[in-house]
């Protein structure tokens, strides 16, 4: 069997293309889980007011309030609605950026007081997530 060097470049092309796919897909679900799993974090320490240890795993541009102004806010929002009881994906975007990856998830929340969605915005670089951004339960209600 004979191939020409343009069909040798098209099969390793192709096998190339789908090595990529394969790649990306699990990364997606690598960082999918890493995502949740900071999400899980998150509501822990915030139900046991480690208010300071949330703050200190964000991305600098989330400090861009002083590290009281974030641990009053969040302890205004559990006397608010209590703890967390249950958290539901409801929506999720993963981007990538030369930064790392993006995961943007959606939760429905149900707390001790109300139900509520909750927004994270989630750096994943060396197998670890970063807040890059987190919208509380308002009125009106986050739209993701």
């Amino acid at each position: 069997m004979f191939l020409s060097l343009n069909s040798l470049r098209n099969f390793n092309a192709g096998i190339l293309l789908a090595a990529c796919v394969v790649s990306s897909a699990c990364s997606a679900s690598k960082d999918k889980s890493i995502a949740f799993a900071a999400t899980k974090q998150f509501h822990a320490r915030f139900n046991h007011t480690d208010f300071g240890d949330i703050y200190d795993g964000t991305e600098p541009g989330v400090r861009l309030v002083t590290k009281a102004d974030f641990i009053t806010k969040l302890e205004s929002m559990r006397d608010a609605v209590g703890a967390v009881l249950e958290s539901k994906e409801v929506s999720l975007e993963h981007t990538h950026t030369t930064d790392g990856a993006v995961v943007k998830l959606c939760c429905e929340v149900t707390y001790e007081k109300t139900v509520g969605r909750e927004e994270f915005v989630w750096l994943i670089a060396n197998g670890k997530a970063v807040l890059r951004g987190f919208r509380p339960p308002s009125w009106p209600q986050p739209t993701c």
